[in-house]
This record gives C-alpha cells, structure tokens and sequence, in this order.
C-alpha cells in the first residue's frame, strides 16, 4: 500500500508503507483459511474461463478473430 506523507510544504510525496506486504499476505492467509483455496490454485481455471467465454462470443459472432486475438488472457505469453 502506499500512503500519503505530509510534509511542510504543499506538495505531499508517495513514500512505500512498509507494512503493506506483510499485511496483504495477512490478509491472503485468512481469505485461503476461510475459502479453503489459495488464489494461485484457482488462477488457471479463471483464464480457462475467460478464454471460453471469449470463444463462445466468437462463436455466436459478436466478437471478430482480431479482437479475440487481442483480449486473449494468453496473448502476450504468446509473443514472449
């Protein structure tokens, strides 16, 4: 997280909040202890949908092969 600081003059700088990481992985560990899976586990399965949904509305028409092409989820691992 980043947090506003202050300072004398009128202009505020962006210094990193040291505690950020820590608290976000807090905040991880209890949605996975609550849920009972891990984000990573489920990432997979959201491209997989995203990818079919988009196939689907290629199917049907309402999307052109260049547009699927481009909003693939897996294009810009195609091209590295």
């Amino acid at each position: 997280m980043i947090s506003l600081i202050s300072t004398n003059s009128s202009i505020a700088s962006l210094e990193p909040d040291p505690d950020g990481f820590q608290q976000r992985r807090k905040r991880a560990a209890k949605l996975t202890n609550f849920f009972g899976v891990n984000y990573r586990d489920l990432f997979g399965d959201v491209l997989e949908s995203i990818e079919k949904g988009m196939n689907d509305e290629f199917v049907a028409g309402t999307m052109q092969p260049e547009e699927v092409e481009v909003c693939s989820p897996t294009a810009s691992l195609d091209t590295v």
